[in-house]
């Protein structure tokens, strides 16, 4: 049962990590918008390509085509504006990058468990995640 803002928990019940004193987080509130969501949705697309050409599943020939492409381009672009209007272009920025730096460390650490990552750092591709993200957000070229 959740919450509603103002009620309190009922003795004995421990609040959800959203609710505090009967009331929802403000910043959890913001990032559940789904302007936020579809955003990290999109930016979790260009971490995902960027670990896929790292582990060798994605040629970084089909990476450069992806991260060029103008519907992927276009998809982030609209997300990040309709973000931006909800919560900031800052913290929408925030967002993004944030998605595609996890999607990718993600990636990589679920293939390394398994054995299946080239030896050495890869917090490389971390960054090249998110200078691409702030390249497509910029409307630059890759």
């Amino acid at each position: 049962e959740r919450l509603t803002p103002g009620q309190a928990p009922r003795t004995g019940e421990i609040p959800s990590p959203c609710d505090y004193g009967g009331r929802r987080s403000e910043v959890g509130d913001m990032f559940r918008r789904p302007s936020v969501r579809e955003l990290k949705r999109q930016a979790r697309l260009i971490g995902m390509v960027h670990a896929q050409a790292y582990l060798r599943e994605l040629s970084a020939a089909d990476r450069d085509d992806v991260l060029r492409s103008n519907a992927v381009r276009f998809e982030l672009q609209a997300a990040y504006w309709s973000a931006a209007a909800d919560i900031g272009e800052d913290k929408a920025m925030k967002a993004a990058v944030k998605a595609a730096r996890s999607q990718a460390d993600r990636r990589i650490s679920t293939a390394r468990q398994t054995g299946r990552v080239p030896y050495g750092g890869y917090r490389h591709i971390l960054s090249a995640a998110e200078q691409d993200v702030r390249l497509v957000l910029a409307d630059q070229a890759l």
